[in-house]
């Protein structure tokens, strides 16, 4: 069984049964592999039986997680052990969020929440076109953030246009945060307490090309402002620490604060197009 990777054109095996949380995922899939480097199968076992494993191995698989110990831990352990040397990626859906980062069924390297899985998704088929190794299933969670946080920044910082980015948020060291998150991916960030920017949309002062909120402050003063300009066309993304918020009807985009430099860098590029 030849273990060479297809750089050119990578064959990508989903397995699960995407429901509409991952139809995002599916629509960038389908638009960046060809349909015939594309294969699905419902459960671990029968992808390992499919024809995508028959005489080689596919580049990278992507497993749909719709809930917790939605695969059997010895199907995982298969499934892993076969891709010892590709990659693996599992989307965990929204039930999945609150499974915690110490469920120990899949690897750390494995596990991505579903907003993260296009950047990740990127992160890895630009290294397989520059035949770059994948990340050991055995490595620890800190290589896994270092690894993610590198690649990012290697592809995004010279291919996006400057962008300027607002941060209202109450919390002095989050903002600090943010702003150190979007600087770092070239994006010129200033940010303010949330009754500054009041005080900046009142005096017609303000036009970034993109404001963050903190949604969990939720300043109730800032509510009818953001509202027109979310019917202006101005990309509002609202940040959240809790699993399972749904968007608000002002916000364009939300970001999970555990993962804010995955799913920011991936809105960023999604901007400057």
């Amino acid at each position: 069984m030849t273990r060479t990777a297809n750089v050119s054109s990578p064959r990508i095996l989903g397995i699960g049964r995407p429901d509409p949380a991952f139809n995002s995922i599916v629509q960038w899939l389908k638009s960046t592999v060809p349909d015939d480097q594309l294969g699905q199968a419902p459960t671990i076992p029968l992808a390992l039986k499919s024809p995508f494993f028959s005489r080689s191995l596919p580049d990278l698989v992507l497993v749909f997680r719709e809930f917790p110990d939605q695969f059997p831990t010895a199907d995982i352990h298969s499934l892993v052990g076969a891709m010892l040397f590709r990659r693996v990626i599992c989307c965990d859906g929204p039930l999945c969020l609150a499974d915690g980062r110490t469920h120990g069924q899949w690897p750390t390297i494995c596990r991505v929440p579903e907003k993260s899985a296009i950047a990740v998704l990127r992160q890895e088929l630009q290294a397989l076109k520059h035949s770059r190794s994948p990340v050991s299933p055995m490595a620890a969670s800190e290589d896994v953030f270092a690894h993610r946080v590198f690649s990012l920044l290697a592809p995004t910082s010279n291919q996006c246009q400057p962008q300027r980015a607002f941060i209202a948020a109450c919390d002095p060291d989050f903002r600090t945060t943010v702003r150190s998150v979007l600087r770092q991916h070239s994006i010129q960030a200033e940010s303010a307490h949330p009754d500054v920017l009041n005080a900046l949309l009142t005096a017609g002062s303000l036009a970034p090309d993109w404001l963050l909120v903190d949604l969990d402050e939720d300043p109730p003063t800032l509510i009818p402002q953001l509202h027109a300009m979310h019917r202006q066309g101005l990309p509002i993304t609202a940040l959240t620490g809790f699993p399972g918020q749904t968007l608000p009807p002002w916000a364009a985009s939300l970001v999970d604060k555990t993962e804010m430099f995955l799913q920011l860098g991936a809105l960023h590029q999604d901007l400057a197009r």
